[in-house]
C-alpha cells in the first residue's frame, strides 16, 4: 500500500474523542497545555485510587483509525465522553492515577487473565472474547510508544506522527518500510498488503493490551511525581516508568520553567516540551 508516511508533528489538543472530554479540563490546560501547577509537588496514589483504578475498562474509540481509551468503571462509554457533571471527579482521579502508572509502575509481557474481559459492546467491529491475553515484547514495545490524548491513545495517530500508523508501527519494531516516490515526487511508504493486515491486528490488540494492564500493571501506594501538567502535554506522558535521574533532570528543568519570567504564557510551551523530552526522552527505546 501506499501512503506519505512523512510526520507531521502538529497535533490538535481540540479532537480529542471528537471533542468530547475537553471542556472537562482546566482552561488553561486545554488552550495552551502548560498548566504547570497542577501537579508540582508529589501526589497521594492510596490503596483505594489503585482499587478504583483496577475497575477502569478498556474500550474502542471508533473515530479515525481507531484506538482504545480508559473509561472509569461506573461509567458507560456515553455517560464519560457526554461530559456529565460526575465525570469531573473522575476524570481528575484518572488523571493523577493513569500518571503515576505510567511513569511509576511496571508492566512487563507475559500472559495475563483478564477478568472481567473487555465488553464485546466496548470493542472494534470482530473483536474476540478474550479471558487470556498473551503480552508479547513487541505488544509492549508497542505499548510504550502510544501517544495519548487525555484519557484515549490518539486515534489519529495512535504512535506519535504519522496518520499511516502502521509504518510507524514497523519502525518501532524494526520492521523494514520500503520507500518510493508518487505521482508528484513526494515520499510514500510502500507496506506489503500481508505486512499492514498484521500490524493492523496488532493495533486492534492495544485494546486488550491497555485491559491487561490496567488489570495488572504494578505501582504500590505512595506518594509520586508525576507530569507538573498532567498528561496535559499533548503527546506525553508515554506508558513507560522513567528513571530516578530522568525525573530529576525534569523537575530541575521545570523549577527553571516556573522561576523565568515569561512575556505571555504561550512562550513556555517550547521549554516545557524540552522538560518532558528530559523525562520521557529515549533515543534507545525505538
Amino acid at each position: 500500500m501506499k501512503v506519505d508516511a512523512r510526520p507531521n508533528r502538529r497535533t490538535a489538543l481540540a479532537t480529542l474523542i471528537a471533542g468530547g472530554l475537553g471542556p472537562l479540563l482546566p482552561r488553561s490546560s486545554f488552550a495552551t497545555g502548560i498548566d504547570i501547577d497542577r501537579y508540582a509537588a508529589p501526589v497521594e496514589i492510596t490503596a483505594d485510587d489503585i482499587a478504583w483504578f483496577r475497575e477502569c475498562r478498556s474500550v474502542w474509540v471508533a473515530s479515525e483509525s481507531g484506538a482504545p481509551a480508559v473509561v472509569p468503571g461506573k461509567f458507560t462509554q456515553e455517560e464519560f465522553y457526554r461530559q456529565l457533571s460526575q465525570a469531573r471527579e473522575a476524570l481528575g482521579r484518572l488523571e493523577r492515577t493513569l500518571c503515576a502508572f505510567f511513569v511509576h509502575g511496571r508492566f512487563d509481557s507475559n500472559r495475563y487473565t483478564l477478568t472481567p474481559p473487555v465488553r464485546l459492546q466496548e470493542a472494534f467491529v470482530g473483536a474476540p472474547t478474550l479471558v487470556d491475553f498473551n503480552v508479547s515484547p513487541d505488544h509492549l514495545r508497542l505499548f510504550q510508544h502510544t501517544n495519548w490524548r487525555q484519557s484515549t491513545i490518539d486515534s489519529k495517530r495512535p504512535y506519535g506522527n504519522y496518520t499511516f500508523y502502521m509504518a510507524e508501527m514497523a519502525e518501532i519494531l524494526g520492521i523494514p518500510v520500503p520507500e518510493g516516490k508518487d505521482d508528484r515526487g513526494r515520499d510514500i511508504a510502500m507496506l506489503p498488503a500481508e505486512t499492514e493486515a498484521r500490524l493492523k491486528d496488532m493495533h486492534h490488540d492495544m485494546l486488550f493490551v491497555l485491559q491487561a494492564y490496567l488489570q495488572h500493571a504494578d505501582l504500590n501506594p505512595g506518594r509520586y511525581v508525576i507530569p507538573f501538567d498532567g498528561w496535559a502535554s499533548w503527546t506525553l506522558p508515554r506508558c513507560r516508568p522513567v528513571t530516578s535521574d530522568q525525573m530529576h533532570a525534569y523537575v530541575r528543568a521545570m523549577a527553571q520553567i516556573k522561576a523565568q519570567k515569561f512575556s505571555k504564557d504561550t512562550d513556555k510551551i517550547v521549554p516545557i516540551f524540552r522538560a518532558n523530552a528530559l523525562l520521557f526522552g529515549d533515543p534507545n527505546l525505538r
